[in-house]
């Protein structure tokens, strides 16, 4: 935990001014347990909600919710967004992707995009990668550490 605790505290910094520096590291710190309870990549998740919502709880004009940005009627169990935990949510909707698409990108993509992969779609999968990419370099050695028993 003390490598997602420093992936938030890195991120978070690079936001200048805002007055809610300690709740979104207490949301990015959220979304990196949840990575590690189910066997996720923290340094990817975090990734994708700092892209998604720089870990805020933001609603997007085609009504994704949360950090992570999901489709409440999707990816919630009653298809609402009350008592949904939105960044379970988005971990469930990761892993669906993976079970269905073996490439990353094509997982990032469609978690994007849906149904269908656009460029831009493919862009957006190409930083998250690249950044969890930068984020493991930086961290899963300290995690590794603080994990070993």
């Amino acid at each position: 935990m003390v490598g997602v605790f420093l992936m938030c505290i890195s991120m978070v910094s690079m936001i200048n001014g805002d007055a809610h520096k300690k709740e979104r590291i207490n949301t990015c710190t959220q979304v990196g347990q949840a990575a590690l309870e189910s066997g996720e990549s923290p340094a990817l998740l975090i990734a994708m909600a700092w892209h998604e919502s720089r870990f805020r709880d933001v609603k997007s004009g085609k009504g994704a919710l949360g950090p992570l940005q999901v489709i409440p009627g999707y990816w919630c169990p009653s298809g609402e967004s009350e008592d949904c935990d939105l960044i379970q949510a988005g971990v469930t909707a990761l892993q669906a992707y993976k079970e269905q698409y073996s490439d990353l990108e094509e997982v990032l993509c469609h978690y994007n995009a849906g149904n269908v992969c656009y460029s831009s779609s493919y862009t957006y999968a190409k930083k998250i990668i690249r950044l969890a990419k930068r984020l493991d370099a930086n961290y899963s050695l300290d995690e590794a550490l603080y994990n070993y028993r």
